[in-house]
């Protein structure tokens, strides 16, 4: 039996922690610029990770998941 976790590991026999993403995630902090589409002004903020599908940063406002930027 598995458990899953919300961090994309799965906990299996035992107790080894399995990554099951496809791609790693780095510890990465590095800084960048964005802008939801149609806003006036880019916004600053500062990666936490990246991997080889995307990056994970802080946004300075709650963001609707599906919100495109560029």
């Amino acid at each position: 039996m598995d458990h899953r976790h919300r961090s994309g590991y799965v906990i299996g026999g035992l107790g080894v922690m399995v990554e099951r993403r496809r791609f790693v995630r780095v510890d990465s902090h590095v800084s960048v610029s964005y802008q939801v589409i149609d806003a006036a002004k880019a916004t600053s903020s500062t990666t936490q990770n990246i991997s080889g599908s995307g990056l994970r940063f802080l946004a300075q406002h709650v963001l609707a998941v599906g919100t495109p930027l560029d």
